[in-house]
């Protein structure tokens, strides 16, 4: 019964425990899977180390035949159980012997968890990571040992032999511990080097004897299939006997004591031992009756040894009552009992201060099993290395005097149990960090929250993913986590701030996913909602009904944790009472903007400037929000109308209103995930009413969702095809007669006759209803229902797995695994502009100085993202040296170098790349490009390797997210990303040969003859010699069309090469995931640079905000500029020309206002996105040096003001 009044709570609950049946072990052997890769199963009983490497391996074994297979193995619970293990082969001191759990880590040694416990040759036992004495000194054993397990599940112990004798009581306590009591434990062994062997001798059975070094001198028993059962004698030191009877493992209550000759007799009742004389016993057997002690234990007590049997099972019920509180924004508190005696925690059980100089540790007060849970540490106080936040199991018995288990040390360490690597960046006083536990994949990432290095935004730093595998299959261990704090320096202090978030499992597994999102699509592709199972329709309702009916709205906080919002306007009143706040309201804290998005339990939220994370504000920024300004919005619209399933799964329909959401978030820059009732009733979009354009708004969201889990498992499509239907429904438009032409106009072949195939080919439709589709297929036909945020965030994630990271242990340390390549910019513009000879422009282009140093490395390595901490953020692949500049390159020199040699240089310089032919010949106002042929056999092995390289420039502008003003043909932007050619790609580029088939007479009689027409076409002489032979044969339909089909050919043809290099630095796959349009974005970024985007990434120096005259006047001019003008402002301070399309991190921006006044130039710090902006008197002064200096700095020289630079003459 629970009892509730506001946020108190009370109860009383009666629990039932049941205690499974337990079946005894019959024979023993090592477990199929259960053991690390290293270790080989030599046979059912042996195990061996043939590694060529030094590493520790585990393996553990099984306690029946039957479950060497099972995936969920039957462990020891209950009983007392003893095995024996041969050490056939040792090598080394690092061996262990001795028990384990499921889960156990088998790529480690046995006792680094605490799920597992040893007993090793260097004199040690080892759990949780922790050794201590025990057994003889070293070596406590070696080859040709025998070791004996001794496991004491009802008292919770664990005891060795070496050789039959006892080494004494190694571990206590198993029975506290949850995951035994839930899996038991199995026999284990570890090995460290190659050639160690280990041999399970199997459970004990028949008559042993052990010595001791304790009262008893030796110990002869029966035992059978591994625990005691039968007769036994324990021979005393003081010279007595005793003899006693044992069943599975349980002595019985009486024992016959022989001493000097005499027998006594004591047995065990309800008031304590009771003993019989030796007069008693002859009295009771007859004086002149002598018995031996084991005829006198057989007379006194029924002896007959039944076969072991299980255990079977019990229930035990329990009360339990208890009071607490609700706290919706703290997930636990520091726990008290679970802390080290070092360390003293506040009243409210929130903070925690060291008071000594050893390492020590507190665990929070909920563990976690299962969904994602996020909270925030503040850092009061602590010195470098001396702080570790991360999780940790419940050891029983701890004192809490280590660091154990998973933690982020403030030295840029990660550690996982005994091993440690380089992770993330620094952290010191003052700093926040961010803790995401996901229990339902098994990672644990960390945040910095705050100020970072040279970054120009109160930032969100995402460190990315340091733990892997913590949750483990669900065959095996899943253990409870708890959070975890570690000191090592008295003073050290942390805060758990109040601001937790979680989301319980349960979610919907890959498969469940990629199913919706399959049957979604072929639904909406055959338009029958009948193929839709109702329990995917009753999810898409459920939805409906939970955020739109309800005005709510789901978001993820830190990308990863589903958060349900409120977003009516009596929540946001009843936390801001007497304020006018609404949904969408902008906040500016001088640190980026903040727009107001809805309202959980007590909390604000918003989403950040990137568009990609959503939090809350703290109670300090609620109270210094300002009034919304502007008029009132509408009033909610109330739902109406009846509900189809066919019109909600049109395609058609779903299209126009995906556009139509998109367009109403992009107007109020909002995300597509927070569309509300509200939001819903300004998109007009006809063919819905208003409850069928929720219920669909819903499906397109529920569809993106699982797109993000289910689209990385749908088989790629490598290669652009082409849309012959389009080609062949273009020619058939008007009728085409079959064409003859003279002999003369021929080439002399012998030719036999052709048919036309393509006449021939069957029309291309739709599949059919009742043919299976491939979901790659399914997929790529219907990528334009899923969004360009989920397929970018895809690409960045794939791109991250596959990256290779380099660290090293100073933060400002250049790794050595990054080269440095020098590049003269200098001397490639003066001969661009000076030399006479084109091969001389191009062998001192920016281009080719950068060929020369990344041809010396392997493809591999243009997988890299690193980023140096001065790079605000900037991945790169290896540093630049500008020579004859006086610029470090802290990341403004690299997208420089970028972009030049993958976007200026390619257009103009190289040749890789031409003007498609219908701007040659002025039938297109913008420029479009494509990719050039070179048909010079001397040159054509330097041109190919420059088309490769330019592909992998292009590739590393991706991965640095550097847009690239690259004005590529349609048909281009299809072949980058795998897209299907169509006629109206081929129109935008060669529209005067497309003119051939619906104005054959006119253009053949303009070019004189069908061979003339043929001698210009853009393809090589092969195939215009394999067209003209054509001509007689076909008619003019089919050869236009087998026209189209070579020049599509061809153009891909002189693709391939950029490909290559493009896709050996970026997955082809992921590529695959755009439509022409998104790849555009993706690789161009926003042409369009909006005064309010800047405003939104700028940062003011120290004192200086928005209401500065000098920074309105900046802004008043900023705003007269052209698109291009402000395009060359951010290529003057960033060293970009464009925006990248978000989700993205903000870019750095920074004004720094000087002394100077209006003779003054700004300046620019490119490398640390750097405008120096004097104090102008007036806009027009200021326009006027702006646009000379964006138009006149050729070079970036405020790093390093030095006259003898490297090429400085």
């Amino acid at each position: 019964m629970l009892k509730r009044s506001d946020l108190s709570f009370s109860f009383t609950s009666t629990v039932t425990t049941h205690s499974p049946a337990f079946s005894p072990p019959t024979s023993l052997c090592f477990h199929s899977a259960l053991h690390s890769p290293i270790l080989s199963v030599l046979s059912s009983s042996l195990i061996a180390n043939q590694a060529d490497i030094k590493q520790w391996g585990l393996a553990i074994a099984a306690l029946r035949p039957e479950d060497a297979e099972c995936a969920k193995p039957r462990g020891l619970t209950t009983g007392v159980w003893c095995w024996d293990v041969f050490i056939k082969q040792c090598t080394t001191q690092y061996m262990g012997v001795g028990v384990a759990t499921l889960g156990t880590k088998l790529t480690s040694y046995l006792g680094r968890d605490f799920t597992g416990w040893s007993f090793q040759p260097t004199g040690e036992k080892w759990t949780a990571n922790i050794g201590s004495p025990y057994g003889p000194v070293r070596p406590s054993f070696e080859q040709s040992d025998v070791l004996s397990v001794e496991v004491d599940m009802n008292r919770g112990a664990i005891a060795f032999y070496k050789n039959h004798h006892y080494l004494g009581v190694a571990f206590s306590g198993l029975k506290s511990n949850p995951v035994v009591s839930q899996f038991g434990v199995f026999p284990a062994v570890t090995c460290y080097r190659t050639g160690d062997q280990m041999q399970l001798l199997g459970l004990r059975n028949g008559e042993v004897e052990d010595t001791f070094d304790d009262d008893r001198l030796s110990w002869l028993q029966r035992w059978e299939k591994g625990t005691r059962h039968g007769y036994g004698v324990i021979r005393m030191r003081d010279g007595s006997k005793q003899h006693c009877m044992w069943k599975q493992g349980v002595r019985e209550p009486l024992t016959v004591v022989e001493q000097e000759g005499s027998l006594t007799v004591k047995w065990l009742s309800s008031h304590g031992f009771v003993r019989a004389s030796a007069n008693q016993i002859r009295e009771f057997f007859g004086k002149d009756r002598v018995l031996s002690a084991e005829e006198c234990l057989n007379l006194l007590q029924n002896t007959e040894m039944a076969p072991i049997c299980a255990v079977p099972s019990a229930s035990h019920t329990y009360s339990i009552a208890g009071e607490g509180s609700l706290t919706p924004s703290s997930l636990f508190t520091l726990s008290p009992v679970h802390c080290a005696a070092g360390i003293a925690l506040s009243s409210d059980l929130m903070t925690a201060t060291c008071k000594t100089n050893n390492r020590c540790m507190v665990l929070g007060s909920q563990c976690f099993t299962e969904g994602k849970h996020y909270w925030e540490v503040v850092v009061n106080d602590c010195d470098y290395g001396t702080v570790f936040i991360g999780v940790a199991a419940r050891l029983a018995g701890s004192s809490h005097q280590c660091w154990r288990d998973y933690g982020y040390v403030n030295n840029r360490t990660f550690q996982d149990h005994a091993s440690e690597c380089y992770y993330g960046v620094q952290y010191c006083k003052g700093d926040t960090i961010g803790v995401l536990l996901d229990m339902d994949v098994g990672e644990l990432s960390f945040l910095k929250i705050g100020k970072e290095f040279y970054y120009s935004h109160h930032n969100v730093l995402k460190l990315g993913v340091a733990g892997h595998r913590m949750r483990r299959s669900d065959h095996l261990l899943h253990v409870p986590l708890y959070p975890s704090f570690g000191f090592k320096r008295a003073g050290d202090s942390i805060t758990v701030r109040p601001v937790g978030v979680e989301e319980k499992g349960g979610e919907r597994s890959w498969l469940d996913q990629f199913l919706f999102m399959q049957t979604a699509l072929k639904t909406v592709e055959c338009g029958d909602p009948e193929i839709m199972p109702p329990a995917m329709r009753s999810q898409i309702l459920c939805r409906f009904e939970e955020l739109y009916k309800r005005d709510r709205i789901r978001v993820r906080a830190r990308e990863r944790i589903g958060v349900v919002l409120d977003v009516s306007r009596e929540a946001f009143q009843a936390i801001l009472p007497g304020k006018r706040v609404d949904f969408g309201q902008i906040v500016s804290d001088g640190m980026g903007w903040k727009m107001v998005i809805g309202t959980r339990f007590d909390q604000l939220w918003y989403m950040t400037e990137n568009g990609d994370d959503f939090w809350h504000f703290s109670h300090q920024e609620i109270q210094s929000i300002r009034d919304k300004e502007g008029e009132e919005e509408e009033e909610r619209t109330e739902l109406a109308g009846n509900m189809d399933w066919s019109v909600v799964f049109d395609l058609s329909r779903l299209q126009r209103l995906k556009e139509r959401a998109l367009e109403y978030c992009d107007e109020k820059s909002v995300p597509f995930w927070c569309l509300s009732l509200r939001s819903q009733a300004r998109i007009h979009c006809e063919g819905f009413n208003e409850v069928e354009k929720g219920v669909a708004l819903c499906f397109l969201q529920l569809l993106n969702e699982a797109g993000l889990v289910a689209i990385p498992f749908v088989p790629p499509v490598r290669d652009a095809p082409i849309d012959v239907s389009s080609l062949r429904e273009y020619v058939r438009l008007p009728a085409a007669a079959s064409l003859s032409l003279p002999n003369r106009s021929l080439p002399s072949l012998s030719l036999p006759t052709l048919s036309a195939p393509s006449l021939s080919l069957p029309t291309l439709s739709a599949p059919s209803l009742c043919e299976p589709v491939r979901p790659s297929t399914l997929f790529h036909r219907h990528k334009s229902l899923f969004l360009f945020c989920v397929k970018k965030r895809l690409f960045n994630a794939t791109n991250d797995l596959l990256s290779f990271l380099s660290s090293s242990a100073d933060v400002m340390e250049r790794p050595f695994s990054i080269p440095e390549i020098k590049v003269n910019r200098v001397m490639a513009q003066r001969a661009r502009f000076a030399s006479r000879s084109q091969e001389e422009r191009i062998q001192r282009s920016v281009f080719v100085q950068l060929v020369k140093g990344l041809e010396l490395l392997p493809l591999s390595h243009f997988r890299r993202d690193f980023c140096h901490a001065e790079d605000a953020g900037q991945k790169r692949s290896f540093f630049v040296r500008l020579i004859g500049e006086g610029v470090y390159d802290s990341g403004g020199p690299y997208r420089e170098v970028i972009g030049t040699a993958a976007a200026t240089e390619p257009l103009s310089v190289l040749g890789v790349a031409k003007l498609t032919a219908n701007c040659e010949n002025g039938l297109e106002g913008d420029e479009e490009y494509e990719l050039a042929d070179f048909h010079n056999d001397r040159n054509r092995a330097e041109f190919y390797r420059y088309q490769f390289y330019w592909g992998m420039v292009i590739g590393l502008a991706l991965r640095g997210s550097i847009p690239l003003p690259l004005p590529f043909s349609s048909l281009v932007m299809k072949q980058l990303c795998s897209e299907r050619v169509d006629v109206e790609d081929l129109m935008d580029c060669e529209s005067a040969f497309l003119n051939l088939c619906r104005k054959w007479d006119e253009v053949v009689a303009a070019f004189g003859s069908i061979r003339e027409v043929i001698r210009v076409l853009p393809v090589s002489e092969e195939k215009k010699e394999a067209l003209l032979r054509k001509v007689s044969v076909e008619s003019r339909a089919a050869w236009c069309l087998d026209m189209m089909i070579t020049i599509i050919e061809e153009k891909r043809e002189n693709a391939r090469r950029l490909l290559c290099g493009l896709h050996s630095v970026i997955p082809a796959e992921t590529l695959s995931l755009f439509s022409e349009r998104e790849m555009r974005l993706l690789l161009c970024g926003s042409e369009q640079i909006e005064v309010s985007d800047l405003k939104h990434i700028v940062e003011y120096t120290e004192g200086v905000d928005e209401s500065h005259p000098t920074i309105q006047r900046f802004w008043r001019v900023m705003q007269e500029l052209t698109v291009k003008e402000r395009a060359s402002v951010l290529q003057f301070v960033c060293a970009r020309s464009r925006l990248p399309v978000p989700p993205s991190q903000p870019i750095s921006f920074k004004i720094v206002l000087t002394n100077l006044g209006d003779d003054a130039l700004p300046q620019s710090q490119t490398c640390f996105s750097i405008l120096k902006l004097p104090n102008y008197s007036s806009d027009a002064i200021m326009k006027k040096r702006l646009l000379y200096a964006i138009g006149n700095a050729t070079t970036m020289e405020l790093d390093v003001q030095l006259h003898d630079a490297e090429g400085w003459e």
